[in-house]
């Protein structure tokens, strides 16, 4: 069965564009190197400009448990 995670993260003002970039970079790498990883998404909050959701995921648990324990 496949695993969903949700990630709520509150950026501190004036590094929203500096984790964007990041993120982006780990969300590549995850889907290009992680076979487990089904989707990862991140969405901007329509109402806080400094919230960023993640929504990833994974064919199981297992999966899931290779993605924590990855440096990717």
């Amino acid at each position: 069965m496949a695993k969903v995670i949700i990630v709520p993260v509150q950026i501190k003002p004036g590094f929203k564009d500096r984790f964007v970039e990041a993120i982006i970079g780990h969300a590549g790498r995850t889907l290009r190197n992680e076979a487990g990883c089904l989707r990862f998404e991140i969405i901007q909050d329509g109402n806080d400009p400094n919230r960023i959701w993640l929504y990833e995921v994974y064919r199981d648990e297992e999966a899931l448990e290779t993605h924590v324990s990855s440096s990717t």
